[in-house]
């Protein structure tokens, strides 16, 4: 069920390693790819083919899923408990959220005290985030105080973004440039060795891709799927290094929401996702969760990327 690509036809943003094998088919068509040499899972897609992950109607409805009341709670509970884990290793001061969205981390930390700053992508998600009296501006946007190459913040946050990003390598050298010297970043991403992944994976191959339940943990609008390593070595290349990696588990409201909105799923499925995030919650949750310092040295390329 592995197949290998052609080495002229696509490569490993990691790595920049050419052996890479597709492990899996999206219905949307687009292959998942698995990197032998370093083991990062990416999908290849065109910048072109991105959509406003924000953007009111079609088939995402992300922006009601995370405007519904069961999910702001639970998102800003879990983002209290983000905030007392980076307030322990610095003092209340200047943050910046890259990837702010609608701004809920923004109002959380702003009322525990920060002065705090969000950039995004998405002209929706920041015009949602501005009408709650935010301090949110697109990336595009010249005129934002975090766009000045002036700007230091003390922490940066990314809160689900670096998975979803065109270049890992690139978004997180200008985060370097918004940190001060020894400042500390704070990221959260989806596990790639979390169990039901490898389990989907196993089923879906042993079934010759009959049963696919692949699609709830592997989808485009992710197009990195990081193990514990892979992130490291990541950072590692990008002038940051490991201060202590830990577990989190996705908000279940958000999860059964984005099954009933976004994938017209019913009661089972939504029945079923509840129990598997009960048991991921025991077993030590299916998201990394990283604070990381910035350093003044950038780490040596792994393979023959031309931008290291």
């Amino acid at each position: 069920m592995t197949l290998k690509v052609n080495a002229e036809a696509a490569h490993c943003v990691l790595c920049w390693g050419e052996d890479l094998r597709r492990i899996y088919i999206h219905e949307t068509g687009l292959p998942l790819w698995q990197c032998g040499h370093c083991g990062l899972s990416f999908f290849l897609q065109e910048e072109k083919e991105r959509r406003d992950y924000w953007a009111t109607g079609g088939s995402q409805h992300n922006l009601e899923v995370y405007t519904d009341p069961a999910v702001l709670r639970e998102e800003r509970a879990r983002f209290k408990g983000h905030l007392a884990l980076i307030e322990r290793e610095v003092p209340v001061g200047r943050l910046l959220d890259y990837g702010c969205g609608i701004g809920t981390f923004l109002g959380c930390a702003r009322a525990r005290g920060w002065e705090a700053y969000g950039l995004d992508i998405s002209e929706s998600a920041v015009a949602y985030a501005r009408s709650q009296g935010l301090a949110a501006w697109t990336l595009a946007d010249e005129q934002a105080p975090p766009n000045s190459g002036g700007f230091l913040a003390d922490v940066v946050t990314m809160w689900d973004v670096i998975e979803h990003v065109d270049d890992p390598h690139k978004t997180l050298r200008f985060i370097s440039s918004r940190l001060r010297a020894e400042g500390l970043l704070f990221l959260e991403t989806p596990a790639a060795e979390y169990l039901a992944k490898s389990w989907s994976l196993r089923l879906y191959r042993l079934s010759r891709g009959r049963l696919d339940w692949v699609r709830y943990f592997f989808y485009p609008d992710h197009r990195y799927y990081f193990t514990k390593e892979t992130l490291t070595q990541l950072l590692e290349r990008n002038g940051f290094e490991i201060i202590w990696v830990r577990r989190a588990t996705t908000s279940t409201a958000k999860v059964v929401k984005k099954l009933r909105r976004v994938h017209r799923r019913g009661f089972l499925e939504t029945t079923l996702a509840r129990l598997i995030l009960t048991l991921t919650r025991l077993l030590g949750g299916n998201k990394l969760l990283v604070c990381a310092r910035k350093t003044q040295a950038l780490g040596k390329p792994m393979g023959r990327n031309p931008a290291s």
